[in-house]
């Protein structure tokens, strides 16, 4: 995959928190280990219904304003 397609990960609403937060900080509070957080900003895998909530009260509580569909977008798994 080219460099180009792999930074507009990071341009999407979700990549975007992700980047600004940290993915190692959000993996720590989620529970999770980092390479979690950067195969669901891929969209290779995507977090359960609970971590999805949970990152979004985490993106709110941060002045981040993302919602489920930003979170899933890029996903090929369905929300559980």
């Amino acid at each position: 995959m080219s460099r180009r397609a792999e930074d507009r990960r990071w341009q999407t609403k979700f990549g975007s928190f992700v980047s600004e937060f940290g993915a190692e900080r959000l993996a720590e509070i989620l529970e999770v280990r980092p390479p979690a957080v950067y195969q669901w900003v891929k969209g290779h895998t995507a977090p359960t219904r609970a971590r999805a909530c949970a990152i979004l009260q985490i993106a709110a509580q941060n002045g981040f304003a993302i919602s489920l569909d930003d979170i899933y977008q890029r996903s090929r798994r369905p929300i559980r």
